[in-house]
């Protein structure tokens, strides 16, 4: 239901990725994600600082997860060619045409940090995940869960105490429903073929945000970025 753009020309095509735009998709994502922990009625019985807390440990992988969903679904229907990808809720970018703007994060030239950003479809990781999205071709039910399992066991990891206990029992939660879904609604007693190809996409995903982490590591040893951030675990992985 939070998937508001249809599969016509209402999804904006960027040609440039540059503080605007940067800042533009993040809010989207961050809200998004937002509404989506909304509708968890488990979620919405947590104290409320613990709340902000998941969802600014959980909110990227969230959208690295769901982003890559929603371009696998297009890619398989051959609305995108290979080389497009979602990069916000209602905008997409050719990889092979686009310009980037990095003058606003630092003074260093693109060139000069290639290491540190890479573009989504040179990253190994990445693109496994993609591929594997559009063959497994998961109905809404398990994207769910696969949302909802990658961002609260990586946001359980960051936080752990009771942040950590409130992440494994909201899984128990959805591992669940999940079964219930398979046997009753699905009718697949023997789903573990499936479940295991869910969740080798989620540590395709788990694996690029320790890339992530480590690259942004990196770059503030070196000094690399010229801006401050008021709460640096909000875009620590970005």
């Amino acid at each position: 239901s939070l998937r508001t753009t249809e599969l016509n020309n209402k999804i904006r095509m960027l040609k440039k990725l540059g503080k605007e735009e940067t800042m533009y998709t993040w809010e989207q994502d961050f809200l998004r994600v937002i509404k989506w922990f909304a509708n968890l009625d488990e979620f919405n019985d947590l104290d409320e600082d613990l709340m902000l807390n998941i969802v600014k440990a959980a909110w990227i992988p969230w959208t690295i997860l769901e982003k890559l969903y929603e371009t696998s679904d297009y890619q398989r229907k051959n609305i995108f060619s290979k080389t497009v990808l979602m990069c916000g809720n209602d905008t997409c970018m050719d990889m092979n045409n686009y310009e980037l703007d990095l003058s606003w994060l630092t003074d260093y030239s693109l060139d000069q940090l290639t290491y540190f950003f890479t573009p989504p479809e040179a990253n190994k990781n990445y693109l496994k995940g993609l591929e594997a999205l559009i063959e497994l071709n998961p109905s809404s039910i398990e994207v769910n869960y696969m949302l909802l399992q990658l961002s609260l066991q990586h946001a359980g990891k960051i936080l752990l105490g009771s942040a950590q206990e409130a992440t494994d029992k909201l899984q128990h939660v959805l591992a669940d429903n999940l079964h219930k879904y398979y046997v009753e609604t699905a009718k697949i007693p023997n789903y573990s073929i499936r479940l295991s190809k869910m969740m080798k996409i989620n540590r395709e995903i788990e694996r690029e945000m320790r890339d992530r982490a480590e690259r942004n590591r990196i770059a503030r040893i070196f000094d690399i970025l010229k801006v401050e951030f008021s709460d640096l675990d909000l875009i620590d992985a970005t």
